[in-house]
């Protein structure tokens, strides 16, 4: 996960800079992928495809797995004071991503995420 992070990362700084925020949500996307999605098994794959246009950038991760209802915890707030302090809450990494995103959604199953951010206007 972290060398494909970093490979992005290097691939949409021309794009999008600073991509801190882009890069976290990603990867809070990704680890969800591989733990829960795939459950860890590493005979499972994860993908990611990236499209860059001069408006947006898309990325787009899909695992193998039986995918989950992802509506209620995308559409929750992430609350940071409320995070601190409940360390074991399930579903932040979602919260952080639509963050971290303009548009945050999934296929209908919830093993496909799409993170969409608008590209800063020159």
């Amino acid at each position: 996960m972290y060398q494909a992070q970093a490979a992005i990362a290097e691939f949409i700084t021309p794009y999008y800079s600073p991509n801190d925020l882009l890069c976290i949500g990603f990867q809070e996307i990704v680890t969800n992928a591989i733990e829960h999605g795939n459950k860890m098994d590493f005979a499972k794959e994860v993908e990611i495809k990236i499209k860059v246009t001069h408006k947006y950038i898309e990325l787009i991760i899909s695992d193998e797995g039986e995918g989950f209802a992802w509506h209620e915890k995308l559409n929750s707030d992430l609350n940071i004071e409320d995070y601190a302090e409940q360390v074991q809450e399930r579903g932040r990494g979602i919260k952080i991503a639509n963050k971290a995103y303009d548009r945050v959604w999934y296929n209908e199953k919830g093993n496909r995420a799409c993170l969409f951010k608008y590209r800063k206007e020159d």
